[in-house]
């Protein structure tokens, strides 16, 4: 559709102008990210948390659609997906503080630490516990919404600015 096509690239030259978009549109993963934002919700917000959020919710609502084996998982698990996602953030935001800044990353065994403990709190327990936890790290290993797996036995943030939006969420819803 030219005029769609014509009318997205309009929204991305505007949005490349202003700083707090232009940080989120530096490769192309993130401009086409930026172009699925601006399709869905025209002029993407300028604040900051708005922004990060519209974003993080474009994509989970992208993946949740693809026939990826995680979308079984975004459709029927979503408060607890946010909420993970929440909590690594946090965790990560506070370890790169502390490390002056460098990229966090979480071992593997301590992100299966803390889907459990996010499942066991939901009341999962038993078998159920540990076929949704394993599906949630293995998902993670691939890619579930923005965490994957940075290198063998890392997961982190595949766009790092969405960390610290992450951490005030985890802060603020909890």
């Amino acid at each position: 559709e030219p005029d769609r096509q014509q009318k997205i690239l309009t929204r991305l030259q505007e949005a490349s102008k202003q700083e707090a978009t232009a940080r989120l549109m530096r490769s192309p993963l993130q401009i086409t990210i930026m172009a699925a934002l601006v399709d869905q919700t025209g002029t993407p917000p300028q604040d900051r948390w708005r922004l990060f959020h519209d974003y993080y919710e474009v994509i989970y609502n992208r993946e949740r659609e693809r026939p990826i084996p995680a979308a079984e998982l975004l459709r029927d698990y979503k408060p607890n997906i946010d909420a993970i996602h929440h909590q690594v953030g946090l965790i990560l935001q506070v370890e790169s503080e502390r490390a002056g800044g460098t990229e966090a990353k979480l071992p593997a065994d301590r992100f299966a630490g803390l889907v459990t403990g996010r499942l066991e709190e939901e009341g999962f327990s038993g078998q159920s516990l540990h076929a949704l936890r394993e599906r949630i790290i293995d998902a993670a290993a691939n890619r579930l919404v923005f965490l994957v797996e940075l290198e063998a036995g890392q997961v982190g943030f595949e766009i790092r600015s969405l960390q610290e939006y992450m951490a005030a969420e985890a802060i603020m819803t909890g």
